[in-house]
């Protein structure tokens, strides 16, 4: 078993809804929600839009790194999620999403692919992020 850390985000629709059937998803496929954050609301980083929901999980999982990416976005699209961070010029364009969930931390693993970086490449920007980890210590 490995501690992996995620977050989970959603701005459209019924955003706890969305935050609820990520976790109940999760728990079943990825693994034991050890520990939570509360939910926050906070502004959307990186493009004008609605604001999200946020919330940061601990779970346990038997999953490796990229079977547990695999997962999470099957996850994300059941959940309704159709468009993907794209790049424009090395610059990053978002989209509303009814679901995010991206890994924080895969135990003390580091990774750094086209597809995957482990630690989450824009955790030392969102300062959410780090208030929530901090919460769940």
């Amino acid at each position: 078993m490995e501690k992996t850390t995620l977050s989970l985000g959603s701005n459209i629709g019924d955003r706890e809804h969305y935050l609820q059937q990520a976790r109940a998803l999760i728990g079943v496929r990825v693994g034991r929600i050890e520990r939570a954050s509360s939910v926050r609301e906070t502004d959307a980083w990186g493009f004008d839009a609605e604001p999200f929901l946020n919330q940061v999980i601990v779970v346990n999982t038997n999953l490796a790194p990229f079977s547990l990416l695999e997962t999470l976005q099957t996850i994300e699209q059941e959940l309704g999620r159709t468009q993907k961070t794209s790049y424009e010029n090395n610059q990053p364009i978002y989209h509303d999403r009814t679901i995010d969930i991206d890994i924080l931390y895969y135990g003390d693993q580091q990774i750094s692919t086209e597809t995957l970086t482990i630690p989450h490449l824009r955790l030392a920007e969102r300062t959410f992020f780090k208030e929530m980890l901090t919460e769940i210590q």
